[in-house]
This record gives structure tokens, sequence and C-alpha cells, in this order.
């Protein structure tokens, strides 16, 4: 306010001008919003008394600074989103190359440069499951194109999807498809 003196009529565009700043600022971050003039709050055809400008124009700058501070939490938000999924879709990746090797939480997050806990909350807040959940879920999609698409023994597709422990891998495709390996492959045969 001491910037505009008695001229309180400039307080909108003194708040206009603070946000176009930041919104300068951020579009050297590569990040974009638009924002137009707006305009004060409507009085209609009422006249305001000389005593109320004061208030009025006070009233009128904070109106606009919180339209701002909203509408740059929004491009915020958004940012962030664009980053998760630009996170979550380097991670899915690096697993997808991955699946067949013994792969650790720590490797993965080393992989975005993250830690495990960060990696493993963001994964499970953007895919609506675990890490480790993804990565037996691919290994058993995985098995199951083998098993209908090559005449691999159970041991051999195992290993190819990085179990070593055959019984293990049985178990698990039969939590996953409730046949074993070997009932599923005679199903899908018939």
């Amino acid at each position: 306010e001491s910037w505009v003196g008695q001229r309180y009529d400039l307080l909108r565009s003194l708040a206009n001008s603070w946000l176009n700043t930041v919104i300068a600022e951020m579009a050297r971050e590569k990040l974009s919003m638009v924002w137009d003039e707006g305009s004060d709050i409507g009085m209609g055809e009422a006249t305001l008394l000389l005593d109320k400008t004061r208030f009025y124009f006070r009233l009128c700058a904070v109106k606009r600074l919180e339209e701002g501070a909203f509408a740059l939490m929004e491009a915020m938000r958004e940012v962030k989103d664009e980053l998760t999924s630009r996170i979550v879709r380097e991670i899915k990746a690096f697993i997808n190359e991955r699946f067949s090797s013994k792969l650790s939480l720590d490797e993965i997050a080393g992989s975005v440069g993250m830690t495990k806990n960060y990696v493993s909350s963001l994964f499970k807040h953007e895919m609506n499951t675990t890490v480790l959940q993804y990565i037996v879920d691919l290994r058993m999609q995985k098995a199951r194109e083998l098993l209908l698409h090559s005449n691999l023994r159970i041991y051999e597709i195992a290993d190819q999807i990085g179990y070593e422990d055959t019984d293990y891998f049985t178990a698990l495709f039969k939590k996953h498809y409730s046949l074993s390996p070997i009932e599923y492959k005679k199903r899908m045969e018939r």
C-alpha cells in the first residue's frame, strides 16, 4: 500500500503486476498459466464515499491476489501431476526392461534418483498397486504368454521371468490364475 501512496485505485494494478511477475518466472521454468486482468468487485450503481475508497480498493486487490493464488496452486498441481506421471512411466520402463532379473526397490528407486519410500508411495498412489505387485503381475503375464506360445518347460519359464524356485513360481501362478501352470496350459490347449 505504501507503494501507491493515496492512489488506492492502483492496488489492483499492483496485484496484477505481481501476479504477472510470478507467471513470468513460472514460464522460465517451463510452466504456463494464462491470467487476465479481471475486474474489480462490482458495486452496480452505488457510489463510493471518499473515506471508503481505500477499503474498497484494498478489498479488490486482496480478491485479485486470492484468485491468483488459487490459479497458481492449480497450475502447480498440474505440473506435479505431470511430473508424477513421468516418474511412474520411468519406473515402469525400468521394471519392464529388467523384470526377469532380481529387482530391489533400492535399485528401482535409484533409477529415478529417489528414495525407496517415496517411490513406493508415488507408485501406489498413481497405479493403485505396489511396485512388488506390479512386478509379480508383469511376470505372471509374461509366464502366461510363454506357456501359450512356446514349448518351454515350467522351470525354464520360471527362470526366464526371474524365479529360480519353480515351486514358488508355481504357487504364485496358481494364486494369480487359480490354476497351476500345467493346468492352465492344458485348459488353454483344448
